[in-house]
């Protein structure tokens, strides 16, 4: 299973394919950003296997996250079985939404050993977050229009 994901780093624009991963959480603010359910096999499990690819135009201040189902399917010793589930993960996010992306991902992954009870899990645990704040081509108009000098 896999995900790849590209930035455009000049639009803002996020574009996905799975390869049977969990797709990425798109937050804006405190509401999550409707991703398209694209589907796709894993990797190699069929010849010629065709995939579909997602789009999400970020604005300013989105935080996508990238997960592994390690996180998800984390069973509680306490709650028979009970997993950690994805509805507890995107709230804990949301929940998150002020602090700086460094302490939402320390958050995240407290509250997983606390709901496994220790820092033994079951399987591969990842969590990567990031934030869009605004495009490069934006951030070079204005370092070109402050400092004087001109694009060539």
């Amino acid at each position: 299973m896999g995900i790849l994901c590209v930035l455009d780093t000049f639009e803002g624009r996020l574009t996905a394919v799975s390869a049977g991963h969990l797709l990425p959480v798109v937050l804006r603010g405190q509401r999550v950003v409707p991703v398209a359910d694209i589907g796709g096999l894993p990797i190699a499990l069929l010849d010629n296997t065709k995939y579909e690819d997602l789009t999400v135009q970020l604005e300013p201040g989105d935080r996508v996250y990238l997960f592994s189902d390690g996180i998800i399917e984390q069973a509680s010793p306490a709650g028979r079985g009970t997993l950690f589930g994805q509805d507890r993960l995107v709230d804990l996010l949301l929940a998150g939404h002020a602090r700086d992306l460094d302490q939402v991902v320390t958050h995240e992954m407290d509250a997983l050993v606390g709901w496994a009870g220790g820092r033994r899990f079951a399987d591969d645990v990842s969590l990567v977050a990031l934030e869009w704040t605004r495009g490069l081509q934006q951030d070079l108009r204005t370092w070109f229009s402050g400092s004087g000098r001109t694009r060539e």
